[in-house]
């Protein structure tokens, strides 16, 4: 039997070449059928260069879709630690917040063999789920809340924006050490092809950079719209027609005014007054000489599509003594076209039963600024309230 962890030899322009005629001669393709019309570039060559994953289809519909649907049929019908209507209640009524809030995710279904929502949603499911029964876990240390852990882990190595090769290194690893859990632990449900894509997840992050940065939801979201145009129109006569015709009044409508946004917009923006605030703060502000009299500051902005407002944590630089750095938005403030975040320092300790960071106020308080393009990772993360302080379920991993 073929160790699941085994890989063929990558493809060559030789050995492209050979399965095409193999496969013209004698119907052997070894997983070609035909040419592709991309070769037909110039410069260009399908098995040289090759094209990236798109991590939606191939992690969130599906290896997350199907492994954390096994993992909570395990955890409710096996272990018996929540019931089904536990859990579909929890889904429900939990406050999620931001971009949780609007992929919030769909009920699990028992009858079925995986999660029924889309990527979005089984990726907010993946890292929810130790919130909505973290409480139920009876054994941190079993092992498919473990897999489910290694899983998570492996999720937010893949989704980083921006990764070291340390981490390439270590996701490599982690997909090796799941594959094989994963074939022990549920040995009767055998692995599937996306599964076997996940083994090349670190060797094509380190060819592409991060695969984050080229999945498809962008043209989803383009899908979108056309969805929206023929479900409200409900004209079926011309399908083509109407859709072309809308898009084009669309891209008349957007060409009227700027075609793409600003890069920083900001909501109720006021002039900085200093007397307003503590000596902290203003010691925290005069690091990058942000005491002026044009420094604009306001509670909410959308910085390069990424929305931060008051209340939200920051991924901030590490300070001496710290293993990781999370810091509670305060102000942010604009100063010669440049943004800054006014945050108050977290003390973060890891929790390895939930693989999240369980944050909380200093005593006394520390304020730090921190420049945009300063941040470990792009984007606000959610806390949600845990215990005194709060829980921080992360989207990418820290940087190791």
């Amino acid at each position: 039997m073929t160790c699941c962890l085994s890989t063929g030899e990558s493809r060559t322009v030789e050995n492209y070449c050979a399965d095409i005629q193999s496969a013209a001669n004698y119907g052997d393709s070894h997983g070609i059928k035909c040419d592709s019309m991309l070769n037909k570039l110039a410069h260009y060559h399908v098995s040289t260069r090759g094209l990236p994953p798109c991590l939606g289809h191939d992690l969130f519909e599906g290896v997350v879709a199907v492994d954390l649907f096994l993992c909570i049929r395990h955890l409710i019908c096996l272990l018996k630690w929540f019931s089904l209507y536990y859990l579909n209640r929890c889904i429900r009524q939990f406050a999620y917040i931001g971009e949780d809030a609007a992929n919030k995710p769909s009920p699990v279904n028992l009858k079925s063999d995986r999660l029924g929502g889309h990527a979005a949603q089984n990726w907010c499911l993946l890292r929810m789920l130790m919130l909505l029964v973290g409480d139920k876990v009876n054994d941190a240390n079993e092992e498919v809340w473990q897999l489910y852990l290694l899983l998570k882990y492996i999720v937010e190595l893949v989704c980083c924006k921006c990764i070291t090769e340390s981490q390439i290194a270590y996701m490599h690893v982690l997909v090796e050490d799941y594959l094989d859990r994963r074939s022990f632990v549920f040995p009767h449900v055998g692995l599937r092809p996306k599964h076997h894509y996940l083994l090349h997840y670190a060797s094509l992050t380190a060819k592409f950079g991060p695969l984050m940065h080229l999945w498809t939801m962008r043209f989803e979201s383009k899908h979108a719209y056309f969805k929206r145009c023929i479900r409200y129109s409900r004209n079926f006569v011309n399908v083509c027609s109407t859709l072309a015709e809308r898009h084009q009044l669309l891209q008349a409508y957007y060409s009227e005014g700027n075609l793409f946004v600003d890069d920083v917009q900001v909501e109720s923006a006021v002039m900085l007054c200093v007397n307003l605030y503590s000596s902290g703060v203003i010691t925290a502000l005069n690091e990058f000489n942000l005491v002026q009299p044009d420094t604009v500051v306001c509670l909410k902005a959308r910085v390069k599509g990424c929305v931060y407002e008051k209340g939200c944590y920051l991924s901030v630089p590490h300070v001496a003594g710290q293993t990781s750095a999370f810091g509670k938005l305060i102000i942010i403030l604009l100063s010669s076209g440049n943004i800054y975040f006014l945050v108050e320092v977290a003390t973060a300790v890891y929790l390895p039963d939930k693989h999240a960071y369980y944050v909380c106020s200093t005593d006394p308080l520390v304020y730090r600024c921190v420049p945009e393009n300063h941040l470990w990772h792009i984007g606000a993360l959610h806390g949600y309230s845990y215990s005194d302080g709060f829980l921080l379920s992360l989207k990418a991993a820290m940087p190791l």
